[in-house]
């Protein structure tokens, strides 16, 4: 798993093989603290406002499949 800044790395799928998600929506909103708890197992009560940032993590599981997924956290001001 490679977190943050596109920093992407894995042994198994190619680029194209990855699921994009897109969070977009207004700021304060969560969308950091669900895309960490999505990636680290973990919810953080505080963090620093998201300027933007880029995940992937290549072990995402769905209905026992591996589906591999890339999430850009957007800083919250997009319309």
């Amino acid at each position: 798993m490679s977190t943050s800044s596109g920093a992407g790395g894995g042994a198994g799928a190619a680029a194209d093989d990855f699921s994009k998600v897109v969070l977009m929506g207004g700021g304060g909103v969560g969308k950091s603290c669900l895309t960490f708890r999505l990636i680290h197992n973990q919810f953080l009560e505080r963090y620093d406002p998201t300027l933007e940032d880029f995940y992937r993590k290549d072990n995402f599981r769905v209905d026992d499949e591996l589906c591999p997924i890339e999430i850009y956290d957007t800083a919250g001001q997009a319309r």
